[in-house]
């Protein structure tokens, strides 16, 4: 069988995928964001799962092998940039989700994002004001979340200065 510190990567790696099907499944009964990108989260997470139990693979449990290595999104935020940093954490066919680091940016006054995907965004720690080509503008504090559809022009007003804004945003087709 597995060895110990396999059974607990193991372990670890199932606990990490019921929190990430939780997560999802929360953003999507709240109309946030379109079922097409759940059900591929959701299926990415079955295969994920059968692979690693040796579901349907033509392995054996005891041959399954998965190697884990946990990150943090909290990790190594810088407290001053010049611009805002994008980090891609995971990009598959479908679905993008990257880290955004702000300390006080924002985009360019005649600078508009006009995105060919839509995008769900929620600010993790800080601050962030979005302006909408309306006019209209949304303060996102930590916890916030929103949906912006394609082509739903928008720029970044300002982000919190005193700490870094730490977004987490997903970005899938139209």
């Amino acid at each position: 069988g597995l060895s110990i510190k396999d059974r607990q990567t193991a372990s670890a790696f199932m606990r990490e995928l019921a929190a990430a099907e939780r997560l999802v499944r929360f953003c999507f009964f709240r109309g946030c964001a379109r079922g097409i990108l759940f059900e591929t989260i959701r299926q990415q997470c079955r295969r994920a799962r059968r692979t690693l139990l040796g579901h349907g693979t033509g392995e054996n449990r005891s041959e399954a092998k998965v190697m884990v290595i946990p990150e943090n999104i909290f990790a190594d935020i810088p407290h001053q940039l010049d611009a805002e940093k994008f980090e891609v954490l995971l990009q598959q066919p479908g679905v993008r989700i990257e880290r955004i680091v702000s300390t006080g940016q924002c985009s360019p006054h005649d600078f508009w994002y006009d995105q060919d995907e839509d995008e769900w965004v929620m600010v993790l720690q800080g601050r962030g004001v979005l302006e909408f080509e309306d006019g209209a503008q949304v303060v996102l504090q930590q916890g916030d979340y929103l949906f912006i559809p394609a082509h739903q022009k928008h720029r970044v007003q300002e982000t919190s200065a005193e700490q870094p804004t730490v977004w987490l945003a997903l970005f899938f087709p139209a």
